[in-house]
């Protein structure tokens, strides 16, 4: 071990068995390391067992545990007006009407008793499609539960969060609710 450059200091001082690629942290008699110490004499001392930090168990107090609960319910309010408003948006092109529906559905029954099957499993896709579009078409989507939940949260939630009445704006919600939750343009 003469020959290590890893043992630098003064030789009476203990010192660390170096762990290098010099000597892959073994003797040369073959007895591998892991950090024991070289005493003067060159007898190796064991090290000392390193103490584990106590754990303390920590608790949070009952207001930290109501503000989290808080802003839970909140995300979880302005999460649902959003998927509404995003479900209930106007979709691209013409609005089918009801009477639409019902005649491409008529026109799917004649079509279905001559067609060949690959054209028969596509038309009968087609029937499901427009028997689900149909039955939303009946009945306009409520959004006015979502939309006052909404409003009662929306200024303490965008203060909080640091969100402006234009992001608001660009992700489909209407002037006039933010105005009634009391969001004004100037943030």
């Amino acid at each position: 071990m003469a020959g290590c450059r890893g043992l630098i200091g003064r030789p009476d001082a203990p010192r660390r068995v170096p762990t290098h690629e010099c000597h892959g942290g073994r003797r040369r008699d073959g007895v591998y390391f892991d950090g024991p110490l070289i005493d003067p004499n060159g007898a190796l001392t064991p090290m000392p067992a390193k103490k584990s930090p106590k754990s303390t168990k920590r608790s949070m107090s009952d207001q930290h545990k109501a503000s989290l609960a808080q802003g839970r319910e909140e995300g979880r309010t302005v999460r649902n007006y959003l998927e509404a408003l995003a479900q209930n948006a106007p979709k691209r092109g013409r609005r089918r009407t009801l009477g639409a529906v019902d005649g491409r559905l008529a026109a799917i029954e004649e079509e279905l008793a001559t067609a060949d099957p690959v054209r028969r499993l596509k038309l009968v896709q087609e029937r499901r499609d427009l028997t689900a579009e149909r039955e939303t078409l009946g009945a306009p989507a409520d959004v006015s539960a979502f939309e006052d939940a909404f409003v009662a949260i929306a200024a303490a939630y965008s203060t909080r969060q640091g969100i402006g009445y234009q992001s608001w704006r660009e992700v489909g919600v209407p002037a006039g609710v933010l105005s009634r939750a009391g969001i004004s343009r100037t943030r």
